[in-house]
Protein backbone atom coordinates (compact mmCIF):
# COMPACT_ATOMS: atom_id res chain seq x y z
CA UNK A 1 0.00 0.00 0.00
CA UNK A 2 1.30 3.63 -0.58
CA UNK A 3 1.10 5.97 2.19
CA UNK A 4 -0.12 9.26 2.01
CA UNK A 5 2.47 11.89 3.18
CA UNK A 6 2.08 13.02 6.63
CA UNK A 7 -0.33 15.83 7.20
CA UNK A 8 1.35 19.30 7.81
CA UNK A 9 1.01 21.10 11.48
CA UNK A 10 0.66 18.11 13.64
CA UNK A 11 2.15 19.51 16.89
CA UNK A 12 1.53 22.92 16.14
CA UNK A 13 0.53 25.30 18.83
CA UNK A 14 -3.55 26.38 19.10
CA UNK A 15 -4.68 28.05 15.95
CA UNK A 16 -1.49 26.41 13.92
CA UNK A 17 0.44 28.82 15.38
CA UNK A 18 4.75 27.63 16.96
CA UNK A 19 4.85 25.41 19.48
CA UNK A 20 4.88 26.88 22.86
CA UNK A 21 4.39 23.56 25.17
CA UNK A 22 7.20 21.04 25.79
CA UNK A 23 4.65 18.47 24.97
CA UNK A 24 4.07 20.10 21.82
CA UNK A 25 7.48 21.02 20.66
CA UNK A 26 8.13 17.20 21.11
CA UNK A 27 5.54 16.19 19.20
CA UNK A 28 6.18 18.07 16.48
CA UNK A 29 9.94 17.43 16.74
CA UNK A 30 8.53 13.48 16.52
CA UNK A 31 6.85 13.88 13.29
CA UNK A 32 9.30 15.58 11.36
CA UNK A 33 11.70 12.51 12.47
CA UNK A 34 9.30 10.25 11.68
CA UNK A 35 9.03 11.70 8.43
CA UNK A 36 12.27 12.00 7.53
CA UNK A 37 13.16 8.13 8.65
CA UNK A 38 10.14 6.76 6.82
CA UNK A 39 7.90 5.34 9.41
CA UNK A 40 5.22 6.99 7.31
CA UNK A 41 3.15 3.61 8.26
CA UNK A 42 3.45 4.17 12.55
CA UNK A 43 2.32 8.34 11.44
CA UNK A 44 -0.30 6.92 8.98
CA UNK A 45 -1.66 5.15 11.78
CA UNK A 46 -1.37 7.54 14.34
CA UNK A 47 -3.48 9.93 12.53
CA UNK A 48 -6.10 7.13 11.08
CA UNK A 49 -6.95 5.82 14.98
CA UNK A 50 -7.41 9.51 16.02
CA UNK A 51 -3.79 9.57 18.02
CA UNK A 52 -2.62 11.85 16.42
CA UNK A 53 -4.48 14.72 17.67
CA UNK A 54 -3.60 13.39 21.40
CA UNK A 55 0.27 13.36 20.70
CA UNK A 56 0.85 16.59 22.45
CA UNK A 57 -0.27 15.46 26.04
CA UNK A 58 0.93 12.05 25.71
CA UNK A 59 4.80 14.11 24.52
CA UNK A 60 4.80 16.52 27.95
CA UNK A 61 7.16 14.11 29.58
CA UNK A 62 9.25 13.35 26.57
CA UNK A 63 8.35 10.13 24.39
CA UNK A 64 9.69 7.24 23.46
CA UNK A 65 8.36 5.61 20.46
CA UNK A 66 8.82 1.83 19.54
CA UNK A 67 8.06 1.88 16.08
CA UNK A 68 7.65 -0.95 13.40
CA UNK A 69 8.49 -0.63 9.83
CA UNK A 70 6.07 0.06 7.18
CA UNK A 71 7.18 -3.83 6.03
CA UNK A 72 6.15 -4.89 9.07
CA UNK A 73 3.02 -2.95 9.37
CA UNK A 74 2.32 -4.26 5.73
CA UNK A 75 2.10 -8.09 7.29
CA UNK A 76 -0.70 -7.02 9.68
CA UNK A 77 -3.87 -8.19 8.44
CA UNK A 78 -5.95 -5.59 6.62
CA UNK A 79 -8.62 -6.19 8.94
CA UNK A 80 -6.80 -4.93 11.67
CA UNK A 81 -5.26 -2.21 10.15
CA UNK A 82 -8.99 -1.13 8.77
CA UNK A 83 -10.29 -1.17 12.64
CA UNK A 84 -10.35 2.21 14.29
CA UNK A 85 -9.96 0.47 18.00
CA UNK A 86 -7.48 -2.19 17.28
CA UNK A 87 -4.95 -0.05 15.96
CA UNK A 88 -5.13 2.56 18.62
CA UNK A 89 -4.68 -0.49 21.07
CA UNK A 90 -1.93 -1.57 18.63
CA UNK A 91 0.03 2.08 19.28
CA UNK A 92 -0.66 2.54 22.57
CA UNK A 93 1.69 -0.18 23.53
CA UNK A 94 4.29 0.94 20.92
CA UNK A 95 4.30 4.30 22.87
CA UNK A 96 6.44 5.07 26.19
CA UNK A 97 6.11 7.94 28.34
CA UNK A 98 9.66 9.89 28.97
CA UNK A 99 12.70 10.08 26.76
CA UNK A 100 14.63 6.98 26.79
CA UNK A 101 18.10 6.08 24.74
CA UNK A 102 18.44 2.22 23.94
CA UNK A 103 20.98 2.74 26.89
CA UNK A 104 18.29 3.91 29.28
CA UNK A 105 16.10 0.79 28.36
CA UNK A 106 18.96 -1.92 28.82
CA UNK A 107 19.68 -0.23 32.17
CA UNK A 108 16.32 -0.81 33.17
CA UNK A 109 16.28 -3.70 31.63
CA UNK A 110 12.60 -3.15 30.04
CA UNK A 111 10.31 -0.39 28.23
CA UNK A 112 6.58 0.48 29.77
CA UNK A 113 4.34 1.39 27.19
CA UNK A 114 1.72 4.07 28.58
CA UNK A 115 -0.93 1.28 27.75
CA UNK A 116 0.65 -0.38 31.21
CA UNK A 117 2.27 -3.32 29.61
CA UNK A 118 5.94 -3.67 30.55
CA UNK A 119 7.86 -4.77 27.54
CA UNK A 120 11.24 -7.08 28.54
CA UNK A 121 14.83 -5.49 27.23
CA UNK A 122 16.83 -7.86 26.53
CA UNK A 123 20.07 -9.56 24.65
CA UNK A 124 19.71 -12.83 22.47
CA UNK A 125 23.02 -13.69 20.25
CA UNK A 126 24.12 -10.43 18.99
CA UNK A 127 20.61 -8.77 18.55
CA UNK A 128 19.04 -6.42 21.21
CA UNK A 129 15.13 -7.22 21.63
CA UNK A 130 12.00 -5.71 23.12
CA UNK A 131 8.80 -7.42 24.49
CA UNK A 132 8.17 -9.92 20.73
CA UNK A 133 10.55 -7.18 18.58
CA UNK A 134 14.21 -7.19 17.51
CA UNK A 135 15.71 -3.60 17.52
CA UNK A 136 16.61 -2.66 13.44
CA UNK A 137 18.14 1.17 13.82
CA UNK A 138 18.16 2.37 17.22
CA UNK A 139 18.37 5.78 18.84
CA UNK A 140 17.23 8.33 16.70
CA UNK A 141 16.80 11.56 18.60
CA UNK A 142 14.63 14.23 18.93
CA UNK A 143 14.18 16.94 20.89
CA UNK A 144 12.41 15.42 23.79
CA UNK A 145 12.91 11.79 23.22
CA UNK A 146 13.83 9.13 20.76
CA UNK A 147 12.43 6.70 17.76
CA UNK A 148 13.50 3.12 18.02
CA UNK A 149 12.99 1.04 15.38
CA UNK A 150 11.73 -2.53 15.60
CA UNK A 151 11.33 -5.41 12.88
CA UNK A 152 8.01 -6.57 13.65
CA UNK A 153 5.10 -5.62 15.32
CA UNK A 154 5.00 -5.56 18.62
CA UNK A 155 2.35 -8.51 20.62
CA UNK A 156 0.16 -5.74 22.88
CA UNK A 157 -1.90 -7.03 25.72
CA UNK A 158 -5.20 -5.28 26.95
CA UNK A 159 -7.81 -6.90 29.12
CA UNK A 160 -10.75 -6.62 27.38
CA UNK A 161 -13.01 -7.53 31.00
CA UNK A 162 -11.60 -7.82 34.24
CA UNK A 163 -12.80 -10.28 36.74
CA UNK A 164 -14.56 -9.23 39.98
CA UNK A 165 -11.95 -8.20 43.08
CA UNK A 166 -13.58 -10.79 45.29
CA UNK A 167 -13.35 -14.07 44.24
CA UNK A 168 -13.20 -17.57 45.98
CA UNK A 169 -10.25 -19.87 46.65
CA UNK A 170 -10.02 -23.30 44.30
CA UNK A 171 -13.09 -21.54 42.00
CA UNK A 172 -12.85 -20.24 38.82
CA UNK A 173 -12.35 -16.22 38.59
CA UNK A 174 -16.19 -14.67 38.23
CA UNK A 175 -16.27 -12.99 35.32
CA UNK A 176 -13.42 -14.86 33.60
CA UNK A 177 -11.10 -12.38 32.43
CA UNK A 178 -10.84 -12.08 28.47
CA UNK A 179 -7.55 -10.69 27.00
CA UNK A 180 -7.00 -9.27 23.77
CA UNK A 181 -3.39 -9.92 22.11
CA UNK A 182 -2.42 -7.80 18.51
CA UNK A 183 0.33 -8.21 16.45
CA UNK A 184 4.02 -10.24 17.32
CA UNK A 185 3.86 -13.06 14.64
CA UNK A 186 7.48 -13.56 15.08
CA UNK A 187 9.98 -12.98 11.93
CA UNK A 188 12.19 -15.86 13.55
CA UNK A 189 9.63 -18.46 13.89
CA UNK A 190 9.19 -18.09 17.70
CA UNK A 191 5.61 -19.09 19.65
CA UNK A 192 4.46 -17.71 22.06
CA UNK A 193 1.99 -18.59 24.71
CA UNK A 194 -0.15 -16.31 27.03
CA UNK A 195 0.42 -17.11 30.67
CA UNK A 196 -1.66 -15.93 33.89
CA UNK A 197 0.85 -14.91 36.89
CA UNK A 198 -0.40 -14.23 40.31
CA UNK A 199 1.88 -11.61 42.27
CA UNK A 200 1.12 -10.83 46.22
CA UNK A 201 -0.13 -7.23 46.67
CA UNK A 202 1.68 -5.95 49.49
CA UNK A 203 5.15 -7.12 48.05
CA UNK A 204 5.19 -7.62 44.39
CA UNK A 205 6.60 -11.36 44.53
CA UNK A 206 5.52 -13.78 42.43
CA UNK A 207 3.48 -16.85 43.92
CA UNK A 208 5.14 -20.05 42.60
CA UNK A 209 2.42 -22.56 40.80
CA UNK A 210 -0.85 -20.57 42.03
CA UNK A 211 -3.07 -20.96 39.64
CA UNK A 212 -4.72 -23.44 37.05
CA UNK A 213 -6.59 -22.48 33.95
CA UNK A 214 -4.00 -20.26 33.44
CA UNK A 215 -2.19 -20.93 30.02
CA UNK A 216 -3.42 -19.86 26.21
CA UNK A 217 -1.41 -20.79 23.14
CA UNK A 218 -1.20 -17.89 20.80
CA UNK A 219 -1.71 -18.24 17.25
CA UNK A 220 0.62 -16.98 14.34
CA UNK A 221 -2.07 -15.00 13.15
CA UNK A 222 -1.52 -10.70 12.46
CA UNK A 223 -5.18 -9.66 13.69
CA UNK A 224 -6.45 -9.27 16.61
CA UNK A 225 -7.65 -13.05 18.79
CA UNK A 226 -9.37 -12.94 22.06
CA UNK A 227 -8.07 -15.32 24.65
CA UNK A 228 -11.11 -16.20 27.35
CA UNK A 229 -9.33 -17.52 30.22
CA UNK A 230 -12.44 -19.51 31.09
CA UNK A 231 -10.99 -21.87 33.73
CA UNK A 232 -8.50 -19.76 35.59
CA UNK A 233 -8.71 -20.81 39.49
CA UNK A 234 -6.49 -19.62 42.42
CA UNK A 235 -4.96 -22.59 43.89
CA UNK A 236 -2.72 -20.85 46.59
CA UNK A 237 -4.76 -21.21 50.27
CA UNK A 238 -4.34 -17.49 51.20
CA UNK A 239 -2.29 -16.88 53.82
CA UNK A 240 -4.98 -15.37 55.94
CA UNK A 241 -6.51 -19.19 56.22
CA UNK A 242 -3.86 -20.82 57.34
CA UNK A 243 -1.60 -19.96 60.84
CA UNK A 244 1.94 -19.83 60.23
CA UNK A 245 3.81 -22.65 62.44
CA UNK A 246 4.70 -21.34 65.23
CA UNK A 247 2.27 -18.25 65.24
CA UNK A 248 -0.81 -17.73 66.63
CA UNK A 249 -2.07 -15.46 65.07
CA UNK A 250 -3.35 -15.16 61.38
CA UNK A 251 -1.17 -13.31 58.80
CA UNK A 252 -4.19 -10.84 56.97
CA UNK A 253 -2.43 -11.15 53.42
CA UNK A 254 -5.00 -12.41 50.66
CA UNK A 255 -5.01 -9.37 48.53
CA UNK A 256 -3.19 -10.21 45.01
CA UNK A 257 -1.87 -8.97 41.73
CA UNK A 258 -3.09 -11.29 38.29
CA UNK A 259 -0.60 -10.34 35.63
CA UNK A 260 -0.42 -12.18 32.17
CA UNK A 261 2.67 -12.76 30.48
CA UNK A 262 3.57 -13.47 27.14
CA UNK A 263 5.80 -16.46 27.32
CA UNK A 264 8.17 -17.35 24.55
CA UNK A 265 8.55 -20.99 24.30
CA UNK A 266 11.66 -21.05 22.47
CA UNK A 267 13.84 -19.30 25.36
CA UNK A 268 11.69 -20.41 27.58
CA UNK A 269 10.98 -16.84 29.38
CA UNK A 270 8.40 -13.90 29.96
CA UNK A 271 8.98 -11.24 27.48
CA UNK A 272 6.42 -8.89 27.93
CA UNK A 273 3.33 -8.34 30.63
CA UNK A 274 0.41 -6.64 31.53
CA UNK A 275 -1.65 -6.28 35.05
CA UNK A 276 -5.15 -6.92 35.72
CA UNK A 277 -6.37 -3.47 36.83
CA UNK A 278 -8.78 -5.06 39.27
CA UNK A 279 -6.74 -6.23 42.58
CA UNK A 280 -8.01 -9.50 43.71
CA UNK A 281 -9.43 -10.66 47.65
CA UNK A 282 -9.09 -14.27 47.61
CA UNK A 283 -12.16 -15.60 50.04
CA UNK A 284 -12.05 -18.87 51.36
CA UNK A 285 -15.46 -20.11 50.46
CA UNK A 286 -18.68 -18.51 48.20
CA UNK A 287 -19.88 -17.53 52.49
CA UNK A 288 -17.11 -15.47 53.05
CA UNK A 289 -18.18 -13.08 49.41
CA UNK A 290 -20.01 -9.40 50.04
CA UNK A 291 -23.64 -9.96 49.53
CA UNK A 292 -23.23 -8.14 46.14
CA UNK A 293 -20.96 -10.73 44.93
CA UNK A 294 -23.15 -13.86 46.46
CA UNK A 295 -25.86 -12.12 44.97
CA UNK A 296 -24.08 -11.17 41.30
CA UNK A 297 -22.97 -14.97 41.27
CA UNK A 298 -26.39 -16.57 41.96
CA UNK A 299 -27.72 -14.30 38.79
CA UNK A 300 -25.06 -15.76 36.74
CA UNK A 301 -25.72 -19.40 37.91
CA UNK A 302 -29.49 -19.29 37.65
CA UNK A 303 -28.75 -17.94 34.09
CA UNK A 304 -26.47 -20.54 33.23
CA UNK A 305 -29.06 -23.05 34.53
CA UNK A 306 -31.88 -21.90 32.19
CA UNK A 307 -29.81 -21.35 29.33
CA UNK A 308 -27.14 -24.48 29.12
CA UNK A 309 -23.77 -23.32 27.94
CA UNK A 310 -24.50 -19.36 28.64
CA UNK A 311 -21.82 -17.54 29.15
CA UNK A 312 -20.93 -15.69 32.21
CA UNK A 313 -21.85 -11.92 31.89
CA UNK A 314 -19.59 -9.04 31.39
CA UNK A 315 -20.15 -6.05 33.78
CA UNK A 316 -19.39 -3.58 31.39
CA UNK A 317 -15.37 -3.49 30.41
CA UNK A 318 -12.62 -2.35 32.90
CA UNK A 319 -9.31 -1.41 31.20
CA UNK A 320 -6.06 -1.91 32.48
CA UNK A 321 -3.80 0.88 33.97
CA UNK A 322 -0.77 1.82 33.51
CA UNK A 323 1.67 0.15 36.22
CA UNK A 324 5.11 1.72 37.11
CA UNK A 325 8.60 0.71 35.91
CA UNK A 326 8.89 -1.09 39.29
CA UNK A 327 7.60 -4.06 37.37
CA UNK A 328 10.77 -4.29 35.68
CA UNK A 329 11.84 -6.30 38.56
CA UNK A 330 8.98 -8.99 37.64
CA UNK A 331 11.32 -10.17 34.81
CA UNK A 332 13.79 -10.78 37.45
CA UNK A 333 11.28 -12.49 39.78
CA UNK A 334 9.95 -14.90 36.45
CA UNK A 335 13.31 -15.86 35.37
CA UNK A 336 14.68 -17.47 38.77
Amino acid sequence: DTMAPLPGGIGDGEGGGPASTAGERTAQAFWSCAQKEGFTAFADALTFCGLRDEMSRLSGPGLTIIAPTNEAFGQMAESARADQRVVRQLLLGHMCSGASSLDDLKTKNCAVAVAGQTHAVYDEGENTYVGTGRFGRTDLAFEGGYIHEVTSVLMVLSLVRDSHSEQVWKKSLQPSPILSAIGGVSSTGSEYEVHGCLLHAATGQLVPEALRGHVRAIKPFNEEQRLPFTEITVLTKPPSLAKRRGVGQVDGSNRYRLLFSIWNTSSLSYISWQHMATPLVVRNSFHMLPIEEKNYRRTQYARARGRPGAPDGGDGVLSSVPESEAACAFNMDMDT
